[in-house]
């Protein structure tokens, strides 16, 4: 893991205690924390990632934190959704939507506290979803009834999920959603920019109007290698071994730093 300084370009390397590659990497510049997943087990790092605990279990992926709620974590473990009100010190499994399944992420509000969102879920006859709970997991309900991928919060409260049906965008939290027009790759991944309303990436397209219509990235870029800097209005991506940074919500590419590959992205 190396950490790039978005002022001079300097490349140093991080090391975690858990070590093992990073598989995602989620961050909270408000509260200066860095969640790190790794096939060896989960941790956080503070003041700037200069400083790392592991947390446990080693099983828990894809940390992430409640804006809301300073302390407040959730993840998910192969047996359980699980939330941790003490920075990660201890966790407790919360209920789930239908008994013995469980989902492949959880993602919280970025504004609203004990607003979940859980999934994908399919259940036999019931069909493929995303789940919602507006009370941290005590009750849920369906939000997207399709299989789609964990949503993504942009600028004005909108929020994205895709599936292979296609791109479902809501005004409301997820109570409501609409379809929108889609580049043809549905299975890719999915991005949205915090600062800037309406701008979104699906797989290697970028739309600025909310995906009315679509545009190639340049340079091979990617959502999933896409990361926003919600202090500065940033925008970063890698391709390869390249860190690239666009001040322009994506329209622009300079190249920032040579890295090593670069298999996730987070912005501090």
């Amino acid at each position: 893991m190396y950490r790039v300084s978005a002022a001079t370009r300097e490349v140093r390397a991080v090391h975690t205690p858990r070590g093992g590659s990073v598989t995602a990497i989620t961050t909270d510049s408000m509260k200066d924390r860095v969640y790190v997943s790794t096939s060896e087990g989960p941790a956080l790092g503070r003041d700037d990632a200069r400083s790392w605990e592991a947390i446990d279990p080693r099983s828990l992926r894809g940390v992430q934190g409640d804006a809301a709620s300073p302390d407040v974590l959730y993840g998910v473990t192969p047996a359980a959704i699980v939330e941790s009100t003490d920075a990660g010190r201890t966790w407790k499994a919360l209920d789930t939507p239908a008994p013995g399944i469980f989902p492949v992420g959880v993602l919280p509000h970025p504004q609203r506290a004990g607003v979940v969102f859980v999934g994908p879920f399919c259940l036999g006859q019931q069909g493929c979803g995303i789940f919602r709970s507006s009370d941290g997991g005590s009750t849920w309900h369906l939000s997207i009834s399709a299989p789609a991928s964990l949503p993504a919060y942009g600028a004005s409260g909108l929020m994205y999920a895709r599936s292979t049906q296609g791109l479902y965008i809501s005004s409301d939290d997820g109570l409501t959603s609409r379809e929108a027009r889609t580049p043809a790759a549905l299975d890719s991944s999915l991005s949205a920019d915090p600062v800037r309303a309406g701008v979104v990436y699906l797989g290697n397209y970028r739309s600025g109007d909310r995906g009315a219509t679509w545009t190639e990235m340049p340079l091979n870029i990617r959502a999933s290698d896409i990361a926003f800097d919600s202090r500065t209005g940033a925008t970063w991506a890698c391709e390869f071994d390249v860190l690239f940074r666009s001040t322009d919500g994506g329209l622009t590419w300079t190249e920032h730093a040579k890295v090593p590959r670069c298999f996730a992205l987070g912005a501090l």
